[in-house]
């Protein structure tokens, strides 16, 4: 069945507002923007650069009156505050042509705003690629869940753990209950610790026997529904037990855990620990981004700044597009080829027609991602402010080298 946001991006691919553009916002609305609401402050400092650029464009009145109402509206919708329970969120305004409309995402790539003659949905598709479907196992000693999450929502498979798995009667006594044996016998003949021993080493059994079946059954169901990664659910003391069980095909779709009550974690918790955990985890791979894109740079396979990274797409040779979270900057672009430009004057070396019609935008950099995209390449968001300073502020790696010949057939 499809989901809200699929049946959404059905509806935004085929929408037309024309002549009216559309305003596209993506917005972080996670914990800390939450705080005096500053989620709204961003939006308001985004807003008043675009008003600015709106009033330079060279489009009928009502068409640049049609973007003002757009950003007033989107403006009182969000001190409303609606969007309570969103870690992010897309929304796409054509006031004129009675659009408005919002999607709810597990996280964004930068917060941005952006005026488009069609809706910027590409954002949305990468991040569904990106998460794709992930197996959250979760357990401890007396519980075993197993949920699956993709980008929109979240399910618990309820039905997952089926006899052939759990074949424990086969071999133990399905009474789990443990006793310590009574000393019938005086202190002189008791055999001191040997109770206490058996009762923790049978504790420890059906320990094991529990990560076995949980392990079991996940791999079961992976066979007929399989998922892209797995993430373990559990207290902080039982992390890592597990990986001695699960199958090498899950050992390597395994990508972090997570610190939960299995017993009592309600779905929305959990999905949110799950985004959050994806999430932190490209955190830690920035540093390594950054550097490889150092040691390609001699070797002709990467390129930094804007200029650079757009001649680059020009080409179609923009493997992953590297950008600071805070990084924005103006530009042009030509409709209805959408090719960017940074200097008007330069429109023949991109081979723009004299037909076609220049724009100017407040901040050029959501076109660049939407481009990228475009091309199926991959967005890589810089977030730790020392490493947004180390470089220009975007960069790009590169499919092919410009600087070694191409060899012949």
């Amino acid at each position: 069945m499809p989901t809200k946001v699929m049946e959404q991006l059905n509806f935004l691919s085929k929408v037309s507002t024309a002549p009216y553009w559309i305003t596209n916002l993506y917005l972080d609305l996670s914990g800390p923007r939450r705080v005096g609401k500053a989620y709204i402050t961003a939006f308001k400092r985004l807003a008043t650069e675009q008003r600015e650029y709106i009033n330079r464009m060279n489009l009928p009145e009502e068409v640049l009156q049609s973007m003002r109402e757009d950003l007033e509206r989107i403006r009182e919708f969000l001190e409303k505050d609606p969007l309570k329970g969103y870690r992010a969120a897309a929304i796409f305004c054509s006031s004129s042509a009675d659009l408005f409309e919002v999607v709810k995402l597990p996280y964004v790539y930068k917060d941005q705003l952006s005026i488009s003659i069609t809706p910027s949905i590409r954002q949305i598709i990468a991040i569904d690629e990106e998460i794709g479907k992930v197996g959250v196992l979760a357990f401890d000693k007396k519980h075993i869940r197993l949920f699956i999450v993709t980008y929109d929502k979240i399910e618990e498979v309820t039905d997952f753990i089926n006899e052939d798995v759990a074949r424990t009667s086969k071999f133990y006594s399905s009474d789990l209950r443990v006793a310590i044996p009574a000393r019938g016998q005086g202190y002189k003949f008791s055999m001191h610790g040997v109770g206490e021993y058996t009762f923790h080493m049978r504790l420890r059994e059906a320990f094991r026997r529990t990560l076995k079946i949980a392990a079991d059954a996940t791999f079961e169901y992976y066979k007929l529904n399989p998922f892209d990664k797995l993430i373990i659910a559990t207290f902080e003391e039982y992390k890592g037990h597990i990986e001695d069980f699960l199958h090498p095909y899950l050992l390597r779709r395994l990508v972090g855990y997570i610190e939960a009550n299995p017993g009592t974690i309600q779905p929305y918790e959990l999905a949110d620990k799950v985004y959050q955990l994806l999430w932190d985890l490209d955190r830690k791979e920035e540093e390594e981004i950054l550097q490889s894109l150092q040691e390609k740079n001699p070797k002709g396979l990467s390129v930094f700044g804007l200029e650079a990274v757009i001649k680059m797409l020009s080409i179609g040779n923009v493997r992953r597009l590297v950008v600071a979270q805070d990084y924005r900057h103006p530009g042009w672009i030509a409709i209805p080829s959408r090719t960017i430009i940074l200097d008007p004057s330069k429109r023949e070396e991109y081979f723009i027609g004299k037909e076609e019609k220049l724009y100017e935008l407040f901040d050029i950099v959501p076109e660049v991602i939407e481009e990228t995209l475009a091309q199926r390449g991959e967005i890589e968001v810089i977030v730790k402010p020392e490493l947004q300073k180390s470089f220009e502020g975007i960069a790009a790696e590169l499919r092919f080298s410009l600087t070694k010949p191409i060899p012949e057939w």
